[in-house]
């Protein structure tokens, strides 16, 4: 069966493209997973240079890919320039504040499912949890430690410690006022 690009305005067709088999579909796969597993080590200045550049190429090449935006999504010439213009705001706001935004995120537990155990064994070493949970949904259990890394917390939750970590104390005393006193708040 072959895929159809039409354009959405005039219906006229752009172009048609065969669907890759499942072999061409498991190759492409196995190499988005090795491309992952290389990349999720590079550092957030390499990243961030990637995106830098994305943002040039958005800018210099707008009339470009407005074009494209234009013919393939029906958008106007305006509004697909402005979505570009966009999108390289996007990549240099995300290469300037990646590093930041992910420093200070806060893993209190996550949840893998997987049966294959090299898999097990590389999240558990590389999650940056409180806790991981393999094959099951995060679960609060006062027998396993709370907290986790970065600024999520540290404690034992549902234990005292945990409580007095995350409760603000605070006494109130409240006096029943004789009927028909009015109330004054002071």
């Amino acid at each position: 069966m072959k895929l159809q690009s039409i354009d959405p305005t005039t219906g006229e067709l752009i172009e048609s493209f065969d669907e890759i088999s499942d072999s061409e579909l498991e190759t492409a796969l196995a190499r988005a997973q090795q491309t992952f597993r290389a990349y999720r080590t590079t550092s957030f200045a390499a990243r961030a240079g990637w995106l830098y550049q994305a943002a040039q190429i958005l800018e210099s090449e707008k009339d470009k890919w407005a074009q494209v935006m234009t013919r393939e999504m029906g958008k106007t010439y305006k509004a697909a320039v402005a979505e570009a213009e966009k999108c390289a705001w996007a990549c240099r706001h995300f290469a300037g504040n990646g590093a930041r935004f992910l420093a200070d995120e806060a893993s209190l537990g996550s949840s893998v499912w997987t049966s294959d155990e090299e898999e097990r064994r590389r999240c558990v070493d590389e999650l940056e949890a409180g806790s991981t949970f393999i094959n099951a949904m995060v679960v609060s259990d006062p027998r396993l430690p709370f907290g986790g890394v970065k600024r999520s917390g540290y404690g034992r939750e549902l234990s005292r410690d945990g409580i007095r970590e995350f409760v603000n104390i605070k006494s109130v005393s409240i006096t029943e006022r004789p009927a028909g006193a009015g109330s004054n708040t002071e």
